[in-house]
């Protein structure tokens, strides 16, 4: 047995672990055991895929199968990181439709979680740009769906959380850019109001964009990062710039070596960061160049940096409601700061209008999205259950991929009939329930 945890550290299990290499390993394993849940790089927050019995690793499972440098089809296992994607495509022109807040994560993962990035407002979430999936279902049978083809098990799998089957090929449609240089603009905010003004005009001028917010001072700060490739006329006239193309795609060169003593993490520690944090960004040239790396992976830049937060872990908590929602953000919000948890960062976004899809338990839809990282505690998991009561309230929904928590209830009432449609269509391919975890366990998604 073995203990694993996912990023947010929290839960830790005793399970057992075993290594897929390939398609044919997998099948064995799936003929070898009742349940299991598919991990790929670890980096969900929460316990979407962990299993008490087995969990299988697919890091080891990662060959590229098709790179069309002219169509921009790339075609890749599912053990794939993203991080591995970028670097394949370097110099290339290509880039990921869609990418997270981290590059290492997997291209199954990915597919599982229905990720999305700061660019949501222009292209919506991952799903929309997968060509077609394999996957491997509980009678050891490989089918490939698509949006046409076995559509009902392709929407089911796009943020399934892994519980309709094994994803084990992916073809995506990259997206064509001149450089992988990008130009940033940094604006502060001094109130909410004026923090929403300003978001809802960078979404409307930048392709990417993402606000942080200030949750534990008394004075409202808050900052909206937009950015945009810039074009090779631009990059010809900075000679300098050339020398970015060159920054993306590094490893760390930071790291947390072990877990930090909880009691780091309290409010003066968290204030004094946010002061300092909100003065360099805003000390910073109000446009300027920078690297894929630094614009959309900042925390991957120090390694192991969820050890911070202490060995008993964190939860991060996002949850997106509807637009016109904004005095519930507000009353949310300030919810937050008097329960006094202390958030060391709290990330804003915009979302598009996301078409919804039978048995589709993906998080996106059109409205303000807000994430928030919370060292771990008993106080915490009473505080969020509260806030659950109000995202439903407001017609919101909590994201699965980063959850360790919610109550069964309170899914059902948020996700609505969604549920019971994929519940639907996981029978259909998983009679047995085959592919279960914590988080379907706790949410009671069982076949």
């Amino acid at each position: 047995m073995t203990k694993v945890a996912n990023w947010g550290n929290y839960p830790r299990i005793n399970t057992s672990l075993q290594i897929a290499y390939n398609t044919e390993t997998v099948k064995k394993i799936l003929s070898k055991n009742d349940s299991f849940i598919v991990r790929g790089m670890g980096r969900s927050y929460g316990d979407a895929s962990l299993n008490s019995k087995l969990i299988v690793d697919s890091k080891s499972f990662n060959d590229f199968i098709l790179f069309n440098r002219t169509t921009g089809e790339l075609i890749v296992e599912a053990g794939t990181s993203f991080d591995a994607i970028l670097r394949k495509m370097g110099g290339s022109g290509w880039f990921l439709p869609v990418v997270a807040g981290t590059k290492y994560i997997s291209v199954g993962g990915a597919i599982a979680a229905n990720i999305h990035g700061k660019n949501h407002h222009t292209s919506l979430s991952l799903v929309n740009h997968i060509n077609w999936i394999a996957v491997l279902l509980a009678d050891g049978s490989v089918v490939r769906c698509s949006k046409t083809q076995n559509s009902d098990l392709f929407y089911a799998t796009c943020g399934g959380q892994g519980l309709t089957g094994v994803i084990l090929y992916a073809s995506f449609q990259l997206k064509k850019y001149e450089t992988t240089v990008i130009s940033q603009k940094n604006e502060s905010c001094n109130d909410f109001q004026e923090l929403i003004y300003k978001l809802k005009l960078a979404n409307e001028n930048s392709e990417y964009t993402v606000a942080w917010v200030d949750l534990v001072n008394r004075r409202f700060k808050g900052l909206v990062f937009s950015g945009d490739f810039i074009s090779d006329e631009e990059l010809s006239s900075f000679k300098n710039l050339y020398l970015l193309g060159y920054d993306n795609c590094k490893p760390p060169l930071l790291g947390v070596p072990f877990y930090s003593p909880s009691a780091l993490i309290n409010k003066l520690s968290i204030s004094s960061f946010n002061n300092l944090y909100y003065k360099v960004n805003t000390l910073k040239k109000h446009c300027f160049h920078t690297t894929v790396d630094k614009f959309f992976f900042p925390l991957d830049a120090v390694k192991h940096w969820n050890r911070l937060y202490g060995s008993n872990g964190f939860i991060q908590y996002q949850f997106v409601i509807p637009e016109e929602e904004t005095a519930m953000l507000q009353r949310i919000i300030s919810f937050i700061k008097k329960s006094n948890l202390n958030t060391p960062l709290a990330v804003l976004k915009i979302c598009g209008d996301d078409p919804g899809h039978h048995g589709s338990l993906s998080f996106c839809k059109k409205g303000l999205s807000l994430a928030m990282d919370f060292k771990y505690s008993e106080k915490l998991l009473g505080v969020l259950d509260k806030v659950d009561d109000l995202v439903a309230k407001a017609g919101g929904r909590v994201y699965l991929a980063k959850d360790s928590r919610m109550k069964a209830c309170a899914f059902r009432e948020m996700y609505g009939n969604a549920v019971e449609e994929f519940m639907e269509i996981k029978s259909k391919y998983d009679p047995q329930n085959r592919f279960t975890s914590l988080l379907s366990e706790r949410l009671k998604l069982c076949a």
